[in-house]
């Protein structure tokens, strides 16, 4: 399966099934910066401007209200929270304002800077704490890291007994997936270097001595990714929110979302 990099350099990109329902970007180029570096990647833009940006903006705070709810749910009370992957800060500024302990890990440097201005503690690397927290989420961030099994590993180590650990992630085999194929904004290559289906996340991370805690719905990444995916087909926006909200219908049945939040207890 070829597919390209729509979102920024046109570049195309061959993805190859590894394992079942796992595919991995093959020949990752040696400077991957030079991929993230343009205004409109979302996740460190602070500008966002037009109908994407406006949704993205209006669905953001709903879903921190959403993740919250897991912590309080699963977590213990007053927990010390990490963010791994961060970006620019918006969810741990969320939770920081509503007197929660946070820190976050942001290699980025763009990001990095956006989010210490917020008035948060940002890392550059894992490898830079020695604390040990309660909760630890990556919020679609496993899927940028080539060596996620041994990340995961390492974060294992840096959670409390009876820890949590709560992953976000696209899903490839959603129907917005299927609808779309090459065009499936949530490829997102090579940024993307892994794409999971629901199954291959659970068990790669149940091999680190993790339990299933519970899995739930992202509903508006169907349509925003729909949307996204419409852009690069120079198609209609229109279309791109029925087929968010068709894909959203049939995944009430298949139980296959287009992105999905795991939550894990450290075994």
């Amino acid at each position: 399966m070829k597919i390209k990099d729509f979102a920024h350099t046109q570049e195309e990109f061959e993805l190859r099934e590894v394992e079942a329902g796992l595919y991995k970007t093959q020949k990752l180029p040696k400077d991957l910066d030079r991929f993230y570096d343009f205004e409109e990647y979302i996740s460190h833009d602070q500008n966002r401007k037009g109908f994407i940006g406006h949704i993205y903006d209006t669905v953001k705070n709903y879903m921190f209200s959403q993740k919250l709810n897991l912590i309080k749910k699963y977590a213990s009370e007053a927990p010390q929270i990490l963010d791994y992957g961060c970006g620019t800060g918006d969810f741990l500024k969320f939770l920081q304002d509503r007197d929660y302990a946070v820190q976050g890990i942001e290699p980025t440097e763009k990001a990095q800077k956006i989010a210490s201005q917020k008035g948060l503690k940002i890392h550059a690397s894992l490898q830079e704490i020695n604390e040990k927290f309660d909760v630890i989420s990556l919020f679609h961030v496993l899927e940028h890291v080539e060596d996620f099994q041994s990340l995961i590993k390492q974060l294992r180590g840096k959670l409390n007994a009876n820890g949590i650990l709560i992953i976000a992630v696209p899903n490839h085999k959603s129907k917005d997936a299927q609808i779309y194929q090459e065009f499936w904004a949530a490829w997102d290559v090579p940024r993307h270097i892994w794409h999971f289906s629901k199954i291959a996340l659970i068990e790669k991370i149940k091999i680190a001595s993790f339990n299933l805690l519970t899995t739930k719905p992202l509903f508006f990444d169907a349509i925003y990714i729909s949307i996204v995916s419409e852009r690069y087909k120079k198609g209609d926006a229109l279309k791109g929110v029925i087929n968010g909200f068709y894909a959203n219908i049939n995944a009430l049945f298949t139980k296959s979302w287009s992105s999905h939040i795991f939550v894990f207890k450290k075994d």
